[in-house]
Parts: structure tokens; C-alpha cells; sequence
């Protein structure tokens, strides 16, 4: 029973961003819909690069290149200085959230999330000891560091 608390809270940790993930993509689609109506944007005349669900998983992939917004001829950005300052936090948001989540789960280090991950999974669902559990994840993170 305390293995599986452990593993719960141990859990905890990771969901947050997996929880706020969705949430930063809903707010920049949301976002990205009004300014492409407010500045009459269209496809023969975007404001950035991508739009809607495009946007989204360009933002979302954290070894990908951003989405940019498009400036006129005299480098005046055509949804405005503050849109696309908005534009961008809330595709950072979405970006740091993916990138946060991936790193605690999939890089089992000492203290990361991924570590405890590791060791109380091993022990509650494997039926694996402590001194087993340590030497997986010695082994685990000077794999991937």
C-alpha cells in the first residue's frame, strides 16, 4: 500500500504538465482564431506561419522550429506587437509543458520524476527489491546521460 501511494504522488509530478498541455493548446488555438479574424488573416495572407491545429503541433513538438509571425516590407509584424508577443507565450507555454513532461518521464535521473518512476514501479508492480530497483536505475541514468 505505501508503494502505491508512493507511486501516485511519484505520478503526480509529470500529470501536471500532461494536464496543462491541453490547456495552453486550447488558449493558443482560441487565441490564434480571434487574431485571425480581428486582422483579416487568410490563407493568401497569413499572419504567421501556421494556423490552428497546425500551430499547435508545431508548438508542441520540442525539437521542431516555432511558428514565426510575418512582418510587411517595413518590418512592421502584421498582427501587432502585442498579439504576437501573446502568440508566442502561449506557444512557449504549450512547448515547455511537452518539453517538461517528456524530460521528467523518459529520463530516468536522479531526482527527476523519472527516477522514482522507475524504482517504485519496479518494486510495486514487478515485485523487484530496493537493491534491485537502485541498481536499474544506476544503470538507467548513465544510459541516458
Amino acid at each position: 500500500k505505501l508503494l502505491r501511494n508512493e507511486l501516485w504522488v511519484v505520478l503526480a509530478g509529470p500529470s501536471t504538465h500532461l494536464l496543462m498541455g491541453p490547456f495552453w493548446a486550447l488558449l493558443l488555438y482560441g487565441f490564434d482564431s480571434l487574431v485571425q479574424q480581428q486582422h483579416e488573416c487568410s490563407s493568401a495572407a497569413p499572419c504567421t506561419t501556421c494556423s490552428g491545429m497546425a500551430c499547435i503541433w508545431r508548438f508542441a513538438n520540442p525539437i521542431g522550429h516555432a511558428p514565426t509571425v510575418y512582418a510587411d516590407n517595413s518590418g512592421k509584424i502584421l498582427m501587432g506587437e502585442a498579439y504576437a508577443a501573446l502568440w508566442r507565450l502561449l506557444g512557449t507555454g504549450l512547448q515547455l509543458n511537452v518539453s517538461l513532461f517528456l524530460f521528467n518521464v523518459l529520463f530516468p535521473m536522479y531526482p527527476a520524476d523519472g527516477s522514482k518512476i522507475l524504482t517504485v514501479s519496479l518494486m510495486h508492480c514487478c515485485g523487484a527489491s530496493a537493491r534491485l530497483a537502485a541498481g536499474v536505475l544506476i544503470w538507467a541514468s548513465a544510459a541516458s546521460a
